[in-house]
């Protein structure tokens, strides 16, 4: 049977999505907040695959519904880095990163790219923020190492699986950027390969659901 690309990329990401939500459930008496904001993150993330998978078989358009998750994806991760980075100024820049990213949201899917097309301004802002956010978390963490062994620590999978996942994502929004709308072949192959970026930060994801210990 001849299996193609572009089917392994439609199942993989909510297929990888319930198998995160399976170690998560399987380790919930250990999870500390930070981990159950992700949790809860990757149920949010789970949902919206599957509304937007059924809005796509009745041939309707889906990117408003990714428009509403990227606004709630964008406040889930500014809760996880204020949970993480200690400091009150820390905090607050974050508080200003949410709404500057909120605003940035709105404008593009209001004035710019419309609720019916892809949100690439908004998600470029976001993948850059939260790319340059999770480098310097792992700045603060290299600065106070929380344990001899790094690999036992799930905060470091969770943080590589957001900075690989929003790395990726930063350039493959700045190309969605100067593409033709109607060039939809370009553009699927553009999604083909966030669903692979997706799957790999899973994949983080259950590892540092694996690592978590009271």
């Amino acid at each position: 049977m001849n299996i193609s690309f572009e089917l392994v990329a439609s199942y993989i990401g909510p297929i990888s999505s319930a198998l995160a939500i399976g170690f998560f459930l399987f380790r919930i008496k250990t999870l500390d907040l930070p981990a159950k904001v992700l949790f809860c993150l990757t149920i949010l993330s789970f949902l919206t695959d599957c509304i937007t998978s059924v809005l796509a078989g009745y041939k309707m358009n889906n990117l408003m519904v990714m428009h509403v998750y990227t606004v709630l994806e964008l406040f889930f991760y500014c809760f996880f880095y204020s949970l993480l980075f200690k400091s009150t100024s820390s905090k607050y820049y974050l508080l200003v990163l949410s709404l500057v990213l909120l605003a940035a949201e709105l404008v593009d899917a209001f004035y710019i790219s419309k609720l019916s097309r892809i949100n690439s301004i908004a998600s470029y802002c976001e993948a850059l923020a939260f790319m340059v956010v999770s480098l310097l978390f792992f700045y603060s963490m290299i600065k106070n190492l929380p344990q001899k062994n790094i690999l036992n620590y799930p905060l470091f999978w969770f943080n590589s699986g957001i900075l690989i996942y929003f790395s990726g994502n930063l350039f493959l929004y700045l190309f969605i950027s100067f593409v033709n709308p109607q060039d939809s072949r370009f553009l699927g192959d553009l999604w083909n390969i966030n669903s692979f970026l997706y799957f790999s930060y899973n994949l983080f994801l259950i590892a540092g659901a694996w690592k978590s210990r009271k």
